[in-house]
């Protein structure tokens, strides 16, 4: 069973927009006398708004691009940061589908437009965060918070580090500041309410850690079931990881559970074995004569943030 592991960090495209656009001289050409040729530059800049009001970033960046080139000199005011928010657009786009070597490429030339833009920082660092490299995205985070403290992006992703690291407190502080900020922000309340139900439960467990691996489990499970697990996940991840070429970046949590506790951590059916949602989630329970059901659920779910990590759009199953 899957779902989806994070709520989707949303483009700041839309927001950008509202802010940068009214910035932009755009010129009328009825304004202008018939006789007086148009400026080029003013042209370029004018449709690029106008594609960007549609959500067509590609399409506008290339006008805003040729506006600058146009005239280097005596360019539109503001074209660059509105270029720089197309490119972020179509960073964030790029990185839902998994493209980072693209994605990559925008982000070198958003920080060649503006190197201390606190989005663009904060972006590098969502860019570490789908790459698997959760300790690298929260430097950004920090960073993009040093140069703008009302930096949105740079809250949510630091609640995202800080949930997948355990952090739950601090995850959950951050994630409250997002919504103070810009109070439309998408899906910010559900992993508040989410990681409030884990904490509420997870926090008084033990963790322990392995190679690639933090099993966080409650008193109802005994040390020997955690070392076994420990050993399944190993070999489960070696097995996979020589046919795949793919191993975790960093540790990757499971959660054991009773089967109430699961319940009410997950919101799932009282049927179901396990699930993957960025974390493994067990119920365990008479684990001496549920082995073999066990380690299948275990590679099972594994698999899932194996190909979730492989492909970015694999359906769930």
């Amino acid at each position: 069973m899957i779902v989806r592991k994070e709520v989707p960090l949303k483009t700041f495209a839309a927001v950008l927009l509202g802010l940068l656009a009214w910035t932009l001289p755009v010129r009328s050409q009825d304004s202008q006398p018939a006789s007086m040729p148009a400026d080029e530059a003013t042209q370029w800049n004018n449709e690029g708004v106008a594609l960007h009001g549609k959500g067509k970033y590609h399409e506008a960046a290339v006008r805003f691009r040729k506006a600058i080139d146009w005239q280097k000199k005596n360019r539109p005011e503001g074209v660059e940061d509105i270029l720089t928010s197309c490119l972020l657009a179509q960073t964030d786009a790029l990185l839902e589908q998994g493209d980072f070597g693209p994605a990559e490429r925008l982000l070198d030339d958003a920080k060649s437009l503006a190197p201390k833009s606190a989005n663009v920082v904060a972006y590098t660092g969502l860019f570490f965060l789908r790459l698997g490299y959760p300790e690298t995205a929260l430097t950004h985070a920090n960073d993009a918070l040093l140069l703008d403290r009302a930096c949105v992006l740079a809250y949510e992703i630091r609640g995202h580090v800080r949930y997948r690291l355990e952090e739950l407190e601090k995850a959950i502080e951050d994630w409250k500041k997002a919504p103070e900020l810009d109070a439309k922000r998408p899906g910010i309340k559900d992993m508040i309410k989410k990681a409030e139900r884990e904490l509420a439960i997870e926090a008084s467990m033990q963790k322990e850690r392995s190679t690639h691996f933090s099993i966080k489990f409650g008193e109802q499970v005994e040390r020997d079931t955690v070392d076994q697990l420990f050993t399944w996940l190993e070999d489960i991840c070696f097995e996979i990881g020589e046919r795949f070429h793919f191993y975790p970046a960093s540790p990757l949590t499971v959660v054991l559970y009773t089967d109430q506790d699961f319940n009410a951590a997950t919101e799932t059916h009282s049927w179901a074995g396990g699930l993957f949602d960025g974390k493994i989630r067990m119920p365990i329970k008479n684990f001496g004569r549920a082995k073999a059901q066990i380690r299948s659920t275990l590679r099972h779910e594994y698999t899932h943030f194996v190909i979730g990590n492989l492909t970015r759009n694999c359906p769930a199953w």
